[in-house]
């Protein structure tokens, strides 16, 4: 909406019209890559002179891009993978790769592999949100 950049609570001022449908919404280029919003715009019409207040719903997420291996330095093809407490978290492509997001660390990671044999990986040492992808073997 062309409104102010937030402040470090994350609230903004923004200039709507009264009387008339105004669509509220956040541009997700400007939103940090660890926070993740429940929802990006509202519609409201505000009387005259009414304050409006409304929440996007935000949490901070670790972000890991993996490249899984297995222990003999081949890239796993293919996967589901799972946190120690039975969390999905997420399927390991074709090329090795596996996209987690999650609300918290995990310490160890299981894949099933597509025979249905289950290898593990640590998570320690590992670090959220860098934006690169990092390797790991599975054992």
């Amino acid at each position: 909406n062309g409104s102010a950049p937030t402040n470090s609570k994350g609230y903004t001022v923004v200039n709507l019209s009264d009387y008339s449908l105004n669509r509220v919404s956040v541009d997700m280029e400007n939103v940090p890559d660890d926070l993740e919003l429940q929802t990006t715009s509202f519609n409201v019409v505000p009387t005259e002179k009414a304050v409006v207040y409304r929440e996007f719903g935000a949490e901070h997420v670790l972000r890991y891009i993996l490249r899984v291996k297995e222990r003999d330095g081949r890239i796993l093809n293919g996967g589901s993978a799972q946190t120690e407490q039975g969390l999905d978290a997420g399927f390991i492509a074709g090329n090795g790769v596996l996209l987690m997001n999650m609300l918290s660390a995990p310490s160890r990671v299981s894949v099933e592999r597509g025979d249905g044999s289950v290898c593990h990986f640590s998570v320690k040492g590992i670090v959220p949100n860098t934006g690169k992808v990092q390797e790991v073997y599975c054992e």
